[in-house]
């Protein structure tokens, strides 16, 4: 699970006590900055690549891997697409509807 908290400390899976099922998934989650940027190099894309599948811009996406507050809309798109809810195709999609209404800003230069 995916959280939207962008400044939370990042803890690892290490150490976790499971005698405490009551405490959220969340405690040992690392950030959705550090999951984005782990996924990234993953994939072997860099950020321009990474980040234009949810409409932002290197720049962007660069501030966003270093913990930045990062939109709503954004952080949501990315959970979703961590959690494997939406894929490629997905945000492909929203971006050639966003495009054709004139809502791409990212992609404008």
């Amino acid at each position: 699970m995916i959280i939207l908290h962008q400044h939370r400390p990042s803890t690892t899976f290490q150490g976790a006590n499971q005698d405490h099922e009551q405490n959220s998934r969340a405690d040992v989650d690392p950030p959705p900055s550090e999951q984005a940027r782990w996924l990234r190099q993953t994939l072997h894309e860099n950020q321009t690549e990474f980040w234009a599948r949810f409409g932002v811009t290197q720049s962007q996406g660069s501030r966003f891997e270093q913990g930045c507050w990062m939109p709503p809309p954004v952080a949501i798109l990315l959970a979703l697409y961590l959690n494997m809810r939406i894929g490629n195709s997905d945000l492909e999609d929203a971006l050639e509807m966003a495009s054709s209404t004139g809502h791409d800003h990212a992609r404008r230069n």
